[in-house]
């Protein structure tokens, strides 16, 4: 599906634009049976993007985090010639601080259409972020925007997410069931291909332990072990079309934009949901605190996980 074509409904018709505070959290039936009372509160803190405050010409893509450091990838809409990848440090919310202190900002062309990138951490130093066929590593301190490493991906392959895993990085491909495994030299490792996934690629993606979890970008959500295999396809009645994911200890998808569901990771069973302000991307961030970004007004907001009993 085209994320564009999709996002500009949302401007004009069916899709709340931006609400103010999120809605109540609604416990799933199937919570009923599981020995836990894990809540989540509406949206405790929030912030904008700087750049997506002056002009509405800047659209996120992607975001990552690691401790409390959080890299966004905005690029121009109207242009299609720069991106920036905004680096910020996530402040303690019993602090005096704001939400977002912005670190660095690496300035990026795009001399080819589509303009969005992807980004993920490989430490508290180094990003990795792809863009079309470009793979390339960043010093996330360095003055220049020099990539460490850079390495092209096959011939008309374009890559769509990346993730990252000890010392592994994980790309999905657009219009393809691959998955490229690299080391942190990007030295290719492996390719992964995703049974029951052709037709469709991977939209977002997250490694944890043994297993792949992605979004796809006919959004559907499915866990995969490392041989490709399907491990489980999410599906939550009333809800359709799965936009993101997220995982650390629990599983977390946001579906139709609004709404995130929690599942367990052993059997996969619905915990409870909750519904979010307009999001298109979710990142879990020290296990209870959950971020959610908006494509269209770079707003990202923090939800507070609060548990009240062990899992």
């Amino acid at each position: 599906m085209e994320l564009l074509t999709t996002f500009e409904k949302i401007k004009s018709s069916s899709f709340p634009t931006d609400k103010e505070e999120a809605s109540s959290l609604v416990l799933s039936s199937s919570h009923q049976s599981i020995n836990m009372a894990t809540t989540a509160s509406p949206c405790v803190r929030s912030d904008t993007i700087p750049r997506c405050t002056a002009e509405r010409e800047w659209h996120v893509s992607d975001m990552a985090v690691r401790g409390n450091k959080l890299a966004v990838c905005v690029h121009n809409y109207r242009t299609n010639t720069q991106s920036f990848i905004d680096l910020f440090t996530l402040n303690d919310s019993d602090s005096s601080s704001p939400f977002m202190t912005q670190l660095f900002t690496k300035l990026l062309d795009h001399p080819r259409w589509p303009p969005y990138r992807c980004v993920s951490f490989l430490d508290d130093s180094r990003i990795v972020t792809v863009y079309r066929d470009l793979v390339q590593v960043y010093h996330i301190e360095a003055d220049d925007s020099e990539p460490l490493h850079t390495v092209n991906l096959l011939h008309d392959t374009q890559a769509k997410c990346v993730t990252v895993r000890e010392e592994e990085i994980f790309i999905g491909l657009d219009d393809s069931n691959e998955v490229i495994v690299f080391d942190f030299s990007l030295n290719k490792i492996k390719t992964i291909t995703l049974k029951g996934l052709e037709g469709d690629n991977p939209e977002d993606i997250t490694v944890y332990g043994d297993n792949l979890f992605i979004s796809t970008g006919q959004c559907r959500a499915i866990r995969y072990n490392m041989e490709g295999n399907i491990v489980h396809e999410y599906k939550t009645p009333g809800y359709s079309e799965a936009w993101s994911i997220t995982v650390s200890g629990l599983v977390y998808i946001l579906w139709d934009y609004l709404h995130v569901v929690v599942y367990s990771l052993s059997d996969s069973q619905q915990l409870m949901s909750f519904d979010v302000d307009l999001s298109t991307r979710i990142r879990i961030v020290d296990v209870n605190r959950l971020l959610t970004v908006c494509r269209l007004t770079g707003k990202v907001r923090e939800y507070s996980m609060v548990s009240t009993a062990g899992l």
